[in-house]
């Protein structure tokens, strides 16, 4: 709840608030004024400013610093009492923020770019080396970096405003108005973008959507060298250049809210909630295939023994002839509502809205329930790897079976059980899933899951395909990708070590990206982290239970400055003196 607290204020257009001690200040359109009492009264505290139009309010040690729209800066010793011109050698008089970083004094103008001051605001000098923006909206400090929010993204200074650097990769708008901190994370405020949060990680996602119209995607798949994108409302977009663009094809599609894909042959199926549609020639025209089908409402659509299942609001179809004909398939499914299926072998299963999750091994003619060991029956999504059959739910996290369903165990070390889980994609031994709360990786079955949603615009994740060296994401809104190579981790071999090693990077110097290979000697749980030379931390390359052998990783460094690095190996081993082995090597990032 909120409460009015403006008693003494004279305008009700207030522009920033500063904190000292018990006193508050407010910059407004009337001046600044001074509440001492937790905002229930407000005093006008504005004698000696003569341009009244407050847009920044800053404290700094005992100083108070105002900045104003066409009068520049004012200072205050007095706790507000007068005020003076601290404006020698703004070429702008117009401020529209004010930052402080240790007792350097930043000060963001309208068409005259950054000014700092190093004397309490006796003298500024102008410090735009690479800040091409001449609009500041405002500065965000995280000591010794400060980060600066333009018309044009974000700026990022690590030698105190002497030289910046456009760091605006994945922001969903380049208008950026407020810039914040939470320990590692960084937050930008955009006008027309919403939030965004970078980390300062170094493996990063690019988004892919060039074309696709902020659109929100529920299915990816791919055929060949095409990837295809399924959105809500403007039905299927196209990529033929690894998500680089993407264009709108829907000719013959008569409903455009799309939930699934299937593919077989050259073929491509899509499940609309008005229906099936199939492609034979790329998405070039689009034919319905819904003879049969007494429900239009498709949610998943799987293919197993040339067989082609559809799971609805009316239970399961099956058709035998390529979507040209549907008959009913759902004898045994207690729900109507088939949220997700999946198949392997001779095993097809169908996870419903209400009543758990159910296997057919007689293409589809019956079904029997499989859910022994499940905590929800809301099951939205299912993928093999192997012989492992993942599941995803609604509230209740992943579950795994290795006996094709006949029992599941809970796998949710590392996921947030509360994010609704969407979908699962599978890599050789790596598994990913994407949920509400962003996408996660596991290469040992399960056991611990790590969060892989570095520089994710938005995190809640709908759909998931490989295709090629990348992965891609289907989010709300848009489409991202990630090469493989960024979040896998190579086992180049299971030959026992002596005992373990952490080799140099190579290259070294490296642009900007490196292999880090290094050695366990024993079945033990491993991080690497990265961090900067000052100690500052960086991203975690692995943080995951590991066999004997000799690994190789690879570490980007897209999205981080030149400089010398350290890289951290750590292996929980209880056998050695301490229960830990580490080693940390330097590597030298050279743009």
């Amino acid at each position: 709840n909120w409460v009015p607290v403006n008693s003494g204020i004279a305008t009700a257009q207030i522009w920033s608030l500063a904190v000292s001690g018990t006193n508050i200040f407010a910059g407004t359109y009337g001046g600044v004024f001074l509440s001492t009492d937790y905002g229930a009264s407000w005093t006008s505290k504005s004698s000696g400013i003569t341009n009244m139009s407050i847009r920044s309010v800053m404290v700094n040690g005992s100083n108070i610093y105002a900045g104003s729209y066409g009068g520049g800066v004012f200072i205050s010793t007095d706790n507000g009492d007068s005020w003076n011109s601290a404006s020698s050698g703004l070429t702008s008089q117009n401020i529209n923020t004010l930052n402080s970083m240790g007792s350097t004094i930043f000060a963001g103008t309208i068409n005259a770019s950054a000014f700092m001051s190093t004397n309490n605001g006796a003298n500024w000098t102008s410090c735009n080396s690479g800040l091409s923006a001449t609009n500041i909206f405002c500065f965000g400090v995280n000591s010794p970096n400060i980060f600066a929010g333009t018309l044009s993204g974000v700026f990022f200074s690590s030698n105190n405003g002497t030289s910046w650097t456009n760091v605006t990769t994945g922001l969903t708008s380049v208008n950026v108005r407020a810039i914040k901190f939470l320990g590692n994370n960084m937050f930008a405020g955009t006008y027309g973008g919403g939030v965004n949060k970078s980390t300062d990680n170094g493996s990063t996602w690019s988004a892919s959507n060039i074309g696709l119209n902020n659109c929100y995607v529920y299915a990816l798949t791919s055929s060949g060298s095409t990837i295809y994108s399924g959105t809500w409302s403007n039905g299927v977009y196209i990529s033929t250049n690894n998500g680089g663009s993407w264009y709108n094809a829907i000719s013959g599609m008569t409903n455009t809210n799309v939930n699934s894909f299937a593919v077989v042959g050259s073929n491509v199926f899509a499940g609309t909630i008005g229906g099936v549609f199939m492609t034979t020639n790329n998405g070039a025209n689009w034919t319905a295939k819904n003879s049969g089908l007494s429900n239009l409402y498709v949610s998943a659509l799987t293919v197993n023994n040339g067989n082609m299942y559809a799971g609805t609001n009316a239970s399961v179809f099956k058709s035998t002839n390529n979507g040209t004909s549907w008959t009913t398939s759902g004898s045994g499914i207690t729900s109507q509502s088939v949220w997700s299926l999946a198949s392997s072998g001779n095993h097809i299963f169908a996870g419903t809205s209400n009543a758990g999750v159910f296997v057919s091994t007689d293409d589809g003619v019956s079904w029997n329930l499989s859910s022994n060991g499940l905590t929800s029956l809301v099951i939205r999504a299912l993928g093999f790897n192997g012989s492992n059959l993942y599941l995803g739910t609604g509230g209740a996290g992943v579950y795994l079976s290795t006996d094709y369903g006949a029992n599941w165990t809970t796998v949710n070390d590392g996921i947030i059980t509360s994010q609704n889980v969407c979908a699962f994609a599978s890599n050789g031994n790596y598994e990913f899933v994407s949920t509400y709360g962003g996408i996660y990786l596991t290469s040992n079955n399960g056991t611990n899951w790590v969060n892989i949603n570095s520089n994710l615009v938005n995190p809640m994740g709908y759909s998931l395909t490989i295709n090629g060296d990348n992965i891609y994401l289907g989010c709300g809104p848009g489409v991202w990708t990630r090469p493989l190579s960024q979040v896998g981790i190579k086992n180049i071999s299971n030959d026992v070590p002596l005992d373990y090693a952490l080799l140099q990077n190579f290259p070294n110097p490296f642009n900007p990206v490196t292999k880090i290979k290094y050695q366990i000697r024993n079945t033990n749980f491993v991080t690497i982290k990265v961090y900067d030379i000052t100690g500052k931390y960086i991203s975690t390359l692995i943080n995951d239970k590991q066999f004997p052998g000799t690994y190789e990783l690879t570490f980007d460094g897209t999205s981080l400055p030149s400089g010398t690095y350290m890289y951290k190996l750590t292996v929980s081993d209880l056998s050695k003196s301490g229960g830990e082995f580490t080693l940390t090597k330097k590597m030298i990032l050279l743009k």
